[in-house]
C-alpha cells in the first residue's frame, strides 16, 4: 500500500522536473536567437557588423546595399543570399587600399598607402564572409588584414579597381571558391588574388579572369596550398615571390592541379614603385622559395609579348628577381630556390614550356608533359 501511494509522489517530483527544464528551454533558444541577425533590403549591414557580439550570425538578404563594410569584431559569420549585392561606389571607410575603398574589409583600421605600407592595430579572428557579389568598388573586393582563422568563400567581386581578393599578415586562413574577373585597371599590383606574409592556408577553386596583373600572387607565404584555382586572361598567371625583407620567406607551398592559360595581356609599368617595365605572359613563375612544389597544372598559351624584356616561360623556377625587372635581388642578400619540385605538369604554347635559373638550389623536374625546357632539353619529353 505504501508503495502504490509513493508512486503519484515519484512521478509529481518527475513531473515538477521535468516542467522546471522545459521553463528553461525557451530563454537558452531565445539567446541563441540573440546570436542571429537578419538585414534586409534598405537596412545597413554596417549597422548590424556594429552591433553584434563575437559569435553572431548574421545573413543578408537579397538587395543592394550601397556601403562599405568593415569586420572589427573576432567571431563574425556574414552571410550574403542569393541576389545580396554590396556596391560601395563612393561610400567611404576607413579601409583603403592606394586611396581607394574596399567594398568588405576584415581589420581594425587598414589603409595601404603609396609606400605599400599597411596599418591595422589587432588580430580578428574566427570570421567568415560568404555568398556576396561585389559591383561598383573603387579599390579591392573582399580582403583581411592581421587575421587568424578567416573565411572567405563563395563570393564574386566584378569589376574591382584593384585586387579582387587579399590576405595580408593572417594566420590560418580558406579562400575558396570565389570569382573576380575584368579588373578596371591593368595595373601590375593589382592582382586577382594576394597572399602577403601569410601561413598555414589553403587557396581553392577560385577564378581570377581577365585583366589582373596576375593571377594568384603569394609573397612571403609558408604552408600553403593552391589548388584547382582557375587563372585565365591576365598579365601573368600564378606568381609565388620571395624577397630579403620578408618576415616569413616562402616555404612549403603546393601549386596542385591549377589551370593557367592565355596569360598574355601587356601590364603597365607602375614608376612610383619603382618598376618601369611593361611585363606579362609568364604561366607559373616562383621565383626563390624552399620545398615550393608544382604539380599536376595545366599551363597552357601564355604567350609574351616580344616588347617584354622580363624572361618568362610556362612554368619557371628562378633564384629571387625583381618580376619586372628582371634583376635578381642581391642588394641585401640572394635568396635561392631549393628543394623544389616541377611534375607531372602539361605545359606548352610558349617558346619555351620550362625555365630553371638557380645557382645553389636544387630543383627536381620530372615526368612534364612539354615541348621545350631550358637549360635540360631533357626535362621536356615531346
Amino acid at each position: 500500500m505504501h508503495q502504490r501511494r509513493s508512486t503519484p509522489l515519484v512521478a509529481i517530483a518527475a513531473m515538477a522536473m521535468i516542467a522546471g527544464l522545459l521553463a528553461f528551454l525557451p530563454s537558452t533558444a531565445a539567446a541563441a536567437q540573440a546570436n542571429e541577425i537578419t538585414v534586409s533590403a534598405g537596412e545597413s549591414i554596417q549597422a548590424a557588423l556594429d552591433a553584434a557580439d563575437p559569435g553572431t550570425t548574421i545573413t543578408v538578404e537579397k538587395g543592394t546595399y550601397k556601403e562599405a563594410l568593415v569586420i572589427r569584431t573576432s567571431g563574425i559569420t556574414l552571410i550574403g543570399e542569393k541576389g545580396a549585392t554590396v556596391s560601395p561606389g563612393d561610400a567611404r571607410s576607413e579601409c583603403e587600399f592606394f586611396g581607394d575603398i574596399d567594398a568588405i574589409c576584415i581589420a581594425n583600421g587598414f589603409f595601404v598607402n603609396e609606400a605599400g605600407q599597411t596599418d591595422s592595430t589587432e588580430t580578428i579572428r574566427d570570421v567568415t564572409v560568404s555568398g556576396f557579389t561585389i559591383k561598383n568598388v573603387r579599390g579591392a573586393g573582399v580582403g583581411v588584414v592581421r587575421g587568424e582563422n578567416i573565411t572567405i568563400t563563395r563570393n564574386s567581386v566584378q569589376a574591382p579597381g584593384c585586387d579582387g581578393f587579399y590576405v595580408i599578415t593572417t594566420t590560418g586562413f580558406e579562400v575558396s571558391r570565389n570569382t573576380t574577373k575584368k579588373a578596371s585597371n591593368v595595373l601590375g599590383f593589382c592582382n586577382g588574388l594576394s597572399i602577403i606574409n601569410s601561413s598555414d592556408g589553403i587557396v581553392s577553386r577560385n577564378k581570377a579572369l581577365n585583366g589582373f596583373g596576375t593571377g594568384v600572387m603569394l609573397n612571403s607565404v609558408e604552408s600553403v596550398n593552391l589548388d584547382r584555382n582557375k587563372v585565365v586572361g591576365n598579365c601573368n598567371g600564378i606568381t609565388l615571390t620571395d624577397g630579403p625583407d620578408a618576415p616569413l620567406g616562402v616555404k612549403n607551398v603546393k601549386i596542385t592541379k591549377n589551370t593557367v592559360s592565355k596569360n598574355n595581356k601587356t601590364c603597365k609599368p607602375f614608376e612610383s614603385f619603382g618598376f618601369d617595365e611593361s611585363f606579362g605572359g609568364a604561366g607559373i613563375a616562383v621565383l626563390g622559395g624552399d620545398k615550393i612544389q608544382i604539380k599536376k597544372n595545366k599551363v597552357t598559351k601564355n604567350i609574351v609579348d616580344d616588347k617584354i624584356g622580363f624572361p618568362t616561360a610556362g612554368i619557371m623556377v628562378l633564384d629571387n628577381v625583381n618580376i619586372f625587372t628582371g634583376e635578381f635581388i642581391d642588394s641585401v642578400g640572394r635568396v635561392s630556390i631549393s628543394r623544389n619540385t616541377v611534375t607531372k605538369n602539361s605545359v606548352n604554347g610558349l617558346e619555351t614550356d620550362i625555365l630553371v635559373g638557380t645557382e645553389d638550389g636544387k630543383v627536381n623536374v620530372t615526368k612534364n608533359n612539354c615541348g621545350v625546357s631550358t637549360p635540360d632539353p631533357a626535362w621536356c619529353g615531346g
